[in-house]
């Protein structure tokens, strides 16, 4: 038996198999510029390590890469991000926000939604 997801162009797979993995390969490279790289490190920014209890997958990387692009990565850390008592006012909120600052949210909250969803 053999398991493989396929990503737009990235692709993994696992099966019990090396020689049906190694077949499957040689078969897709006849259609396909492909590499393997035997047993599965990193795949779409989240890496993947062989543990005593399984299969543990981490995202720091992806996590540190985040940081950095929106100017994050020299902040401290908190158990709470903001004070339980902060409140938004109507006057906190600019119902006109301009096109780059709509952008970096939208940019911001796709890179949370996929740091939780994609290891889960």
């Amino acid at each position: 038996e053999l398991i493989v997801v396929i990503v737009v162009d990235d692709c993994m797979m696992a099966g019990d198999s090396e020689d049906l993995r190694l077949e499957w390969v040689e078969f897709m490279q006849g259609f396909f510029e492909l590499t393997y790289d035997g047993d599965l490190q990193w795949y779409l920014g989240v890496r993947y390590e062989k543990t005593a209890r399984g299969i543990k997958a981490s995202q720091t990387a992806y996590l540190e890469r985040c940081l950095e692009r929106f100017g994050l990565s020299k902040c401290n850390s908190s158990p709470t991000p903001m004070d339980a008592r902060f409140a938004v006012t109507p006057d906190d909120i600019d119902e006109n926000p301009s096109p780059e600052i709509l952008k970096l949210f939208q940019s911001m909250i796709g890179s949370l939604i996929y740091l939780s969803i994609w290891t889960r």
